[in-house]
């Protein structure tokens, strides 16, 4: 049976001590993400460790914003990248750092933003940042990059579209590649879940193999297949703990690790703020 739960204050209060997802009320008439971050307000994290704060686009692409300031835009494109609308729906964000899974993806698919540093299929260092590119299979070994992101000892993998490395998860050679190129500890997956073909079998599996601390849901064409992903993770396993929101953004606090494992589900949304 899955197990979902409504943000609520003490939910909050229990994540911020044990660590994981917690919701933040935001009002509507927040600003963008670039006025949320230019906010003079010492983030609660600093009393517990790091925080990072997510928000969901849509497809494979969040906006993940860390407590120095610095914001990351994964896989930006055109509206069919996002599937929330149009690229209006990143209202006036200008992120320090936009990451490509596809080196050679369409320049004309692309949206400018002249203050960011591009990374596609590179490492980067940004102050408390630290980006490091690790080549995946999509339709060929090698076709794109998954990134693993660190942040004051905290490990984030963003998987880009690893769905050929999803499908072979069994074979020795990709588990031996990915354990050599991944933390020894990852704090947060981003994962694909759906493809041109059903991989949800083959999903689970790769998240029992990876078990990170935290994972979080990418890449899937419907709502049924999350769903999918989801009530087949947890009949694979009890130790998973599925944190379903009707909101696109989440903060995290990096303390201990959660137990169980917390799988969090949100739902894609223009950018109001994190």
């Amino acid at each position: 049976m899955r197990i979902s739960w409504s943000f609520g204050p003490l939910m909050v209060a229990l994540t911020v001590l044990l660590g994981g997802c917690a919701q933040e009320a935001i009002p509507e008439e927040t600003g963008s993400l670039q006025n949320a971050k230019a906010e003079d307000r010492p983030p609660v994290a600093s009393l517990l460790g790091p925080e990072v704060s997510l928000h969901y686009l849509g497809h494979s692409a969040f906006v993940l914003a860390f407590d120095d300031g610095t914001t990351i835009l994964t896989e930006d494109g055109d509206s069919r990248t996002y599937g929330v609308g149009s690229p209006d729906d990143l209202g006036d964000l200008d992120p320090d750092i936009v990451i490509y899974a596809h080196r050679y993806a369409d320049e004309t698919r692309r949206i400018e933003f002249p203050n960011a540093r591009v990374v596609s299929g590179d490492d980067l260092t940004h102050g408390n940042v630290e980006i490091r590119a690790i080549p995946v299979t999509e339709e060929r070994p090698g076709d794109n990059y998954g990134y693993v992101i660190s942040y004051k000892g905290f490990h984030i993998f963003y998987a880009g579209d690893s769905q050929g490395d999803i499908l072979a998860i069994d074979q020795p050679e990709v588990r031996n590649r990915l354990k050599k190129q991944l933390p020894s500890r990852l704090d947060l997956l981003m994962v694909p879940i759906d493809w041109k073909r059903e991989i949800t079998p083959q999903a689970v599996s790769y998240v029992e193999f990876l078990r990170p601390n935290r994972v979080i849901p990418m890449h899937y064409l419907s709502r049924e297949a999350k769903e999918r992903f989801l009530d087949s993770l947890t009949a694979v396993h009890r130790g998973y703990y599925i944190i379903e929101s009707n909101r696109s953004d989440c903060r995290i606090f990096v303390t201990q690790p959660p137990r169980p494992v917390e799988v969090i589900s949100l739902k894609a949304g223009p950018v109001v703020g994190i």
